[in-house]
């Protein structure tokens, strides 16, 4: 049996979380803008999706108010094998011991697959990745673990213009990160593979089917690449299969191969990585909700609200750099330019919102 989990991430205090940094996932104004993110792309995203053959398990903190609880529950309501999971160190540990509540007895391959809350993937995604590993286990060429990413990524610059009401969209434009979370697949050998792809860094992926992954990465992500490998090998070891945990793009990587927009990226001011906002301004052109994300459903009356926050006006300006400056954000974690190399960049990134 073929099982396929779709694993989201919602607002809480990871294993790096630290307190004096990084700003509190459970902060009420937090809390209530992602949730809105969540409700206008996440979620309308999932219940359109044609094949509703999957789990849905939306990752939450511990201590995730009542009425946070109280609200995914009305929302999901009418769909079926959605659960909320409290965060623990486990759920971080690339292995499968903490989903087997979720996992049915008879399932032979396990399919994960990871999305923001503040993604979105198109209408045919689970039917699309079932399909392709159904159709590898009934020719006799899947293997014991294999991935899948979205190939066809758009990015949402969700600011507001006079003349664009609903923000600009792009295309994904860090070519050193050709794998965005968003729609990022493992498919595994159950229970001999005992590997899940939630949170093993998205980037790590592409590099694991580098030959020599060097160049201008830093040590850190060299690292990190080998420790995937490393544990993929252990994996292997631990099972009984004839597998020698050699991976290369050619037998245990695909990109999903169709025309369409496959996964929309949101770029807002909530995201750990808001500098993205900012990013290849000659790239954006005007979003249209009747042709721009085509097959990718979006609550475009919440949208039109949500994104009235975020006008080009010189308050947002102040916005951003208070929060730069002043309060905890990954972003100064992060980088590694100076502040005043940042600042510069957010002046210059204000400046071409238009």
């Amino acid at each position: 049996m073929l099982q396929h989990i779709l694993i989201t991430p919602f607002s809480y205090r990871r294993i790096e979380y630290q307190p004096d940094k990084m700003p509190n996932p459970l902060k009420s104004g937090i809390l209530k803008k992602r949730f809105r993110f969540f409700e206008m792309i996440t979620l309308p995203s999932i219940k359109a999706q044609e094949n509703s053959d999957f789990t849905w398990i939306i990752v939450v903190d511990p201590l995730l108010p009542a009425a946070y609880r109280n609200k995914f529950s009305v929302i999901t309501t009418g769909m079926k094998n959605v659960f909320l999971h409290n965060f623990t160190p486990e759920v971080a540990a690339n292995n499968t011991g903490w989903l087997k509540p979720y996992i049915h007895p008879e399932t032979g391959y396990l399919i994960i697959s990871e999305l923001d809350a503040d993604d979105g993937i198109f209408r045919g995604f689970t039917r699309y990745v079932q399909d392709y590993y159904s159709n590898l286990i009934e020719s006799g060429q899947i293997q014991p673990i294999q991935f899948l990413s979205c190939k066809n990524v758009l990015q949402w610059d969700f600011f507001n213009t006079p003349k664009a009401p609903l923000g600009f969209i792009k295309p994904w434009t860090r070519a050193n990160t050709p794998t965005v979370a968003a729609g990022l697949t493992a498919c595994c050998k159950y229970p001999e593979m005992d590997f899940s792809i939630f949170g093993v860094g998205h980037r790590l992926v592409s590099l694991l089917f580098e030959d020599n992954p060097t160049g201008d990465l830093d040590s850190t992500l060299i690292y990190r690449v080998e420790e995937l490998r490393n544990t993929i090998k252990k994996i292997a070891a631990r099972s009984d299969l004839a597998f020698n945990a050699e991976v290369s793009s050619e037998n245990n990587f695909h990109q999903i191969a169709t025309n369409e927009p496959q996964t929309l990226v949101t770029n807002n001011l909530l995201n750990m990585r808001f500098i993205r906002f900012f990013e290849e301004p000659g790239k954006r052109i005007v979003f249209d909700s009747q042709t721009s994300v085509p097959g990718i459903e979006i609550d475009y009356d919440l949208a039109a609200r949500l994104i009235k926050a975020n006008r080009k006006i010189l308050p947002l300006l102040a916005v951003l750099l208070w929060k730069f400056l002043f309060e905890k954000n990954y972003v100064n974690i992060s980088s590694k330019k100076s502040k005043l190399t940042m600042i510069k960049r957010l002046i210059r990134g204000f400046r071409n919102m238009k």
